[in-house]
């Protein structure tokens, strides 16, 4: 138990002193409930310490006011803290167009969750590395190895975003593969 006591001082004059200049303890900014619920009760005292001092390079201005609680003691209601807004600088004209854009939502950067149309002509199916020239204009590509032999004429097909790539599906069918944009 003074092990444990000795260790904690350690790490707090290791990561600042407990006075006003103190760094972001967590445990100020969270309820007790919500410290719980993410788990970070589980942390020993120098993991805790550790993940305060990481936390506090990325929310220095998040250093509560108020007194801290004492070691080892959760507040029961989060504190107000409102970091300083930083003015966000503008973007140049050479970034602006893609910076940032891997970050937005599908919506946001206007690819759809979903896309209906047709293959345009005749279709036999998918080989490997097939080109799928939808009727919007939209020329797609097989990016797995599967293969598939039909013949129709301008096949209606849905895209799908998933997670981890699009899901090209024949409608009516129910014959699936993995695509990637072209054009």
């Amino acid at each position: 138990m003074r092990l444990r006591g000795l260790l904690l001082l350690a790490s707090f004059l290791a990561f600042g002193t407990l006075a006003a200049d103190k760094p972001v303890d967590v445990r100020d900014l969270m309820t007790a409930t919500q410290f719980h619920a993410t788990g970070l009760d589980k942390l020993t005292p120098q993991e805790l310490a550790a993940f305060n001092a990481w936390l506090s390079a990325y929310a220095p201005a998040a250093a509560p006011a108020a007194a801290a609680p004492a070691v080892g003691v959760v507040p029961s209601t989060p504190l107000a803290v409102a970091p300083a807004a930083a003015p966000v600088p503008a973007p140049s004209a050479a970034s602006a167009g893609s910076f940032g854009k891997e970050m937005l939502t599908d919506e946001q950067r206007g690819e759809p969750k979903r896309i209906e149309g047709h293959i345009v002509g005749s279709f036999t199916g998918w080989t490997g590395h097939t080109l799928f020239k939808l009727d919007n204009g939209q020329v797609w590509q097989q990016a797995d190895s599967s293969v598939y032999e039909t013949k129709l004429d301008n096949p209606a097909v849905v895209i799908k975003r998933l997670g981890f790539g699009y899901l090209l599906t024949l409608s009516g069918h129910g014959a699936t593969c993995f695509v990637k944009r072209v054009q």
